[in-house]
């Protein structure tokens, strides 16, 4: 099998006394890093020195012949960048990827890529990110370049063989919001105040649960009319979404779809623009709710788990929560949990079919 660019080849030989020498070299005729009588031998700091030049050298002059031509951390950041799997994230999500990289290509970009087959590498990310940024901002430097690198291992693990980025948790722990929900006269205080147009897309996120995305993206095609009249939300898989959402529609929420005009695709629309960008809305709302004197701690997507909160204390089941809200059945039981127990005595929990049995099997 031909060894690997970053192998360490040793040949012994015999010199004209007739003594053995060891030459160590990186790759089959790469970079000489050692010989018998030199100084820094195996084992040493000054062996390893030497080893990740030789490296180093190696992954500029003379890259692997398989694949694009990565010379520098740039070249491996522009073919994750033309990848399909960056081309398969949302359009949001590629968006602060690229963001993200404009730092880490400044600091790192053109570097020969052996520096990403360093064992130093972690340390040396960690140590620059901590520096300059915490929270959210540093999530946004350190996960883009984290996923390179797990795709380029991957894709071509005689390039990079092991991300030294991998495992490393994220700065910013999310508090939960699961107890954090609108309360009804809140929400009206809200709509009563707000403009028309952020009044309607509040209400409705109230009112559907919808992920703030679904909700600007919400068309009249996706309202569905049962054989009994009433109406529903059905919104199918896409790369995005990976499950069926399917929410009946409330009175309030109908009236909000009935009253946008028939020739209009989308249901939500701002005053001035054809469609609502997530990121707008979402801060337009919290600048009214503050003017409003509303809680400062609530947010538009706190919208979502207020009507998730309603619904469990309602009793609804683990397999209607899970079609509702288009969540894994395993994820509807751990959240309909969570937020029976931040509401103690106002939510009567429904177990499975399959627990019940097993629990009346058991007793």
């Amino acid at each position: 099998m031909p060894a690997r660019y970053n192998t360490i080849i040793v040949v012994r030989k015999r010199n004209a006394r007739g003594d053995e020498v060891e030459y160590h070299t990186v790759g089959r005729k790469g970079p000489s890093i050692w010989r018998t009588g030199e100084p820094n031998p195996p084992g040493t700091p000054g062996y390893q020195a030497a080893y990740d030049a030789a490296t180093g050298l190696r992954a500029v002059i003379e890259p692997p012949a398989t694949g694009h031509g990565w010379h520098t951390v740039n070249d491996l950041l522009d073919a994750y960048e033309r990848s399909r799997e960056f081309c398969r994230l949302a359009p949001r999500t590629r968006t602060d990827y690229l963001r993200g990289l404009v730092d880490v290509r400044t600091r790192y970009g053109s570097a020969p890529l052996g520096v990403v087959n360093s064992v130093a590498l972690k340390g040396n990310v960690l140590d620059w990110i901590e520096v300059r940024w915490a929270g959210k901002v540093a999530d946004k430097r350190l996960d883009p370049f984290k996923f390179a690198l797990s795709w380029a291992t991957g894709r071509h693990p005689e390039r990079v063989p092991v991300n030294y980025l991998h495992g490393i948790p994220r700065f910013y722990e999310g508090a939960d919001r699961a107890e954090i929900i609108w309360e009804d006269a809140e929400v009206d205080l809200f709509c009563s105040r707000a403009p028309e147009q952020h009044a309607d897309a509040v209400r409705l996120a109230r009112e559907t649960g919808l992920r703030i995305g679904d909700l600007v993206e919400l068309e009249r095609s996706e309202i569905k009319r049962a054989p009994d009249g009433s109406r529903a939300i059905i919104l199918r898989p896409n790369k995005r979404r990976r499950r069926i959402v399917n929410m009946p529609l409330t009175a309030a929420a109908e009236a909000i779809i009935d009253k946008a005009p028939l020739s209009r695709r989308l249901i939500l629309k701002p005053m001035r623009a054809d469609a609502w960008d997530p990121a707008r809305l979402s801060r337009e709302v919290r600048e009214y709710a503050t003017e409003f004197e509303i809680r400062p701690e609530l947010r538009f997507n706190d919208l979502r788990g207020t009507k998730v909160t309603e619904m469990v204390w309602s009793g609804i089941s683990v397999p209607d929560l899970a079609i509702r809200i288009g969540w894994k059945i395993e994820t509807a039981a751990k959240m309909l949990g969570v937020y029976a127990a931040l509401n103690p005595g106002r939510a009567m929990v429904v177990a499975l079919p399959g627990a019940a049995r097993r629990d009346e099997a058991s007793g």
